[in-house]
């Protein structure tokens, strides 16, 4: 395994994991050119942003725990984003995740070919086909979300993966903080020390969560 930038990749003559800043704008325009990709992936686009990885390229599955059995998935990893896009019948959703807000967990077991990925809102369980492609994902999901988090000025580190400070806007969706923005602590996905949330009615709180 290697380290690029932000890509941990392995590298094979053919085919595998490949990865890195040279060929990261050209994979990048691919996907924004491919006409499978709608318009709200598209609305995606800015200069600075890279594709790192991609279910297209290397498979990864989301288990049903609480999708449509007949539903389908795929999952981009941007420099700074994961986009989920789940395609039921003629409908397709998409979900921009934040990795200064995801959290990557791995299975108890070594050899267990999935691991679970934690948001302020939902939890997805990612699994692969196999363990080399299970590892890859894990690593260059790993190595990402690291990658956004703020440096520790006393080590010159990222700052603890498990907790830590960020800002999230809630969807609409959310049965307590629809379209509410928390700045404060997180612990594994989970708001959890001190923050402030800015309801959508204009109230704010000030307090330990």
């Amino acid at each position: 395994w290697c380290v690029v930038g932000v890509v941990v990749c392995r590298v094979r003559a053919r085919g595998g994991w490949v990865g890195g800043v040279g060929n990261g704008a050209g994979r990048t325009g691919a996907v924004w050119g491919d006409p499978a990709n709608n318009a709200a992936q598209q609305s995606l686009m800015e200069p600075g942003r890279r594709l790192l990885l991609s279910s297209r390229e290397h498979p990864i599955h989301v288990r049903r725990s609480s999708s449509p059995f007949f539903s389908s998935h795929a999952l981009f990893v941007f420099s700074d984003t994961l986009v989920h896009v789940q395609s039921l019948a003629m409908t397709t959703t998409q979900e921009v995740l934040q990795l200064e807000v995801l959290w990557v967990e791995a299975d108890p077991d070594p050899e267990e070919r999935s691991f679970t990925l934690y948001t302020p809102e939902k939890t997805l369980t990612l699994f692969a086909n196999t363990l080399e492609e299970k590892l890859g994902w894990f690593s260059v999901l790993v190595s990402a979300v690291r990658s956004r988090q703020l440096i520790d000025e006393r080590t010159g580190f990222p700052s603890d993966p498990l907790h830590r400070g960020a800002s999230y806007t809630f969807s609409r969706l959310h049965p307590r903080f629809a379209n509410a923005t928390y700045n404060g602590l997180f612990l594994n996905g989970r708001l959890h020390g001190q923050g402030t949330m800015h309801f959508s009615d204009g109230k704010v709180y000030t307090g330990s969560w």
